[in-house]
């Protein structure tokens, strides 16, 4: 019977100090799972960048100048948009000599295809500058 209190009274013990423990332990950070959960639903959050650069040298590929090519800045965050089901959107501008050496700018529209391991530009096209004149405002 003695065993019996002994062990009762450290199993006690144990439940204190296991109890105290949780409640001075670390508590989930809200931020950290709001990031969480935008990472599950974004599969490249954070790597926009990376798709930018990337679909500026696919258009520098297509341009007659590649090397007088001036881009917009990769860091201003409108260039690429989640549109949702692994798929982006991305709207950029680029100044480059055309074949009779003027400088013009053209802007592209491209869609990406986020996977796992790469990302492929399923759609990219020069947008026509008479759709960009009469968007609605």
């Amino acid at each position: 019977m003695k065993n019996f209190f002994g062990c009762f009274g450290l199993l006690i013990v144990g439940g204190i100090l296991g109890g105290a423990l949780y409640l001075v332990g670390p508590r989930p950070d809200p931020a950290a799972e709001q990031a969480a959960a935008a990472l599950k639903a974004d599969p490249l959050a954070g790597r926009e960048r990376a798709i930018c650069k990337g679909l500026q040298a696919a258009v520098r590929a297509r341009l007659k100048a590649p090397a007088t090519a001036q881009f917009d800045s990769c860091w201003n965050d409108t260039h690429v948009a989640y549109a949702g089901g692994g798929l982006y959107t991305s709207r950029l501008w680029v100044d480059s000599q055309n074949g009779f050496g003027a400088l013009v700018r053209s802007y592209w529209d491209a869609i990406v295809q986020a996977k796992p391991d790469e990302t492929v530009i399923t759609d990219l096209k020069p947008t026509p500058q008479e759709f960009l004149h009469n968007l609605p405002e």
